[in-house]
């Protein structure tokens, strides 16, 4: 039998493999975890054949490399490529290991065993389109610092989730989508209308173009070569560049998710006038600056009357209803938070060098620095830290909370975390009545 159809014959089964790894089942056989490698393998072809047909040409050099898929359940991983540790095993071609417990699972790029690799959550998208660009996506990070561009700042956009700051980057949105599916004068006029949206929420809130541009470049540019790599014609460009705006309001938050939908399609537009602006990327760079001198239109104006007009052809007072709904809700909400993570008893956690495994369309900002992950992982120096409820995150002052449990007896834990604390740390009482602290024995 040839060795290609040795593999084939395989990885057409969902395989049961029983794995040479640390861990074992509660009766103390080996462990035994399905993996469908037919599924595996198909997305890794799917991403080298992106890479191919890109040629390196979108950012000077190729993105593929190094790529993992992790189930974050059993944290098994099917990999393109063999880990340093020498602990994997080999199956039709990919290596099989276990992901160390103090690495953090997350779409992301990580550093492991001298390698830098792309990290992708199992199960992949269903949809052909939607993998690819969440393949290419994460493949771009993994290229990110190599090509001198700025990571993604954890924190800031807290004007993102207020009334104005929703309402004028959705009207960007919709503006953007209709330069999209128009052309000559009539695009023009959609990229001046988002310029003025843009614009008019610059000069609401004076951190804005600075906390947006940190993820546009840090995100931004992934889903923009996601997309970018991930379509096979013109068409599907267009189409893909689309579907990431409609999404974006769907979310429950843009703090952390806006970028996802205005980088796309910034950079389509940008590619379709010939504009150079990928080999220019840097930490001034502004995608709204650029477009305007791309299709030389005049600068924008934030002259409510005039906006308030253009607004109106997007359906502007509709949507100001609905997010007056919710900035409702909001209120209420942020009011229960701090009850429950601020006001307290609570437990404070150092952030020595954290990692968290989160969902980034659903943070919640209490503040220019402070923000509420719901369902995260914080792994740290002291141990991991589970969350099925809430934890507040002051980057600033370099503190993780969460609701005081009732005991001090370890494993310490609440109905909405768990803690597994490393026997080098200990809880103390902290300063506030009812409220605790970590230590360092």
């Amino acid at each position: 039998m040839s060795a290609r159809m040795a593999r084939t014959s395989v990885s057409a089964l969902l395989l049961v493999l029983t794995l040479m790894l640390p861990g074992k089942t509660a009766t103390g056989q080996p462990k035994q975890i399905w993996l469908d490698v037919q599924k595996a393998q198909t997305a890794f072809d799917e991403l080298r054949t992106m890479c191919k047909r890109d040629g390196g040409k979108l950012w000077g050099k190729s993105i593929c490399g190094a790529v993992m898929f992790v189930d974050p359940t059993s944290r098994v991983l099917i990999a393109n490529a063999r880990p340093g540790d020498g602990s994997s095993s080999t199956v039709a071609g990919l290596f099989v290991s276990l992901l160390p417990s103090n690495q953090t699972i997350s779409n992301t790029s990580i550093q492991w065993d001298g390698i830098r690799w792309s990290q992708v959550i199992w199960p992949l998208p269903a949809d052909a389109g939607a993998r690819r660009v969440l393949l290419a996506h994460e493949s771009f990070h993994r290229l990110q610092a190599e090509l001198g561009l700025p990571a993604a700042i954890p924190d800031g956009n807290a004007h993102l989730d207020t009334l104005k700051g929703r309402l004028w980057l959705q009207l960007e949105w919709r503006a953007l989508a209709r330069a999209i599916k128009t052309t000559g004068a009539a695009r023009k006029v959609a990229i001046q209308d988002a310029l003025a949206f843009r614009a008019a929420r610059h000069n609401e809130f004076p951190n804005a173009m600075k906390e947006e541009r940190q993820l546009e470049l840090g995100e931004g540019l992934a889903q923009y070569t996601g997309v970018k790599l991930a379509a096979t014609s013109a068409r599907e460009l267009k189409s893909l560049a689309l579907s990431e705006l409609d999404t974006g309001p769907k979310r429950p938050s843009f703090t952390r998710s806006f970028a996802y939908a205005s980088a796309p399609a910034y950079g389509m537009l940008l590619d379709e006038a010939g504009a150079t602006w990928r080999s220019i990327v840097m930490s001034s760079f502004d995608f709204g600056d650029k477009l305007r001198r791309a299709f030389d239109v005049p600068a924008p104006s934030v002259e409510p009357q005039a906006l308030d007009a253009r607004a109106t052809e997007y359906d502007g007072v509709e949507l100001r209803r609905a997010e007056e709904a919710r900035e409702s809700e909001r209120i209420v909400r942020i009011a229960e938070l701090r009850r429950t993570l601020v006001d307290g008893p609570v437990l404070r956690l150092p952030l020595i060098r954290p990692n968290l495994q989160f969902d980034p369309r659903t943070l919640v900002p209490l503040g220019p620095k402070q923000t509420v992950y719901p369902k995260v992982q914080l792994i740290d120096a002291w141990g991991t830290l589970d969350v099925k409820g809430a934890v507040l995150v002051d980057w600033e002052s370099g503190v993780a909370t969460v609701t005081a449990p009732s005991s001090r007896t370890e494993p310490l834990s609440t109905p909405d975390w768990s803690l597994a604390l490393d026997q080098a740390w200990t809880v103390e009482p902290d300063q506030r009545q009812g409220d605790l602290r970590l230590r360092k024995r």
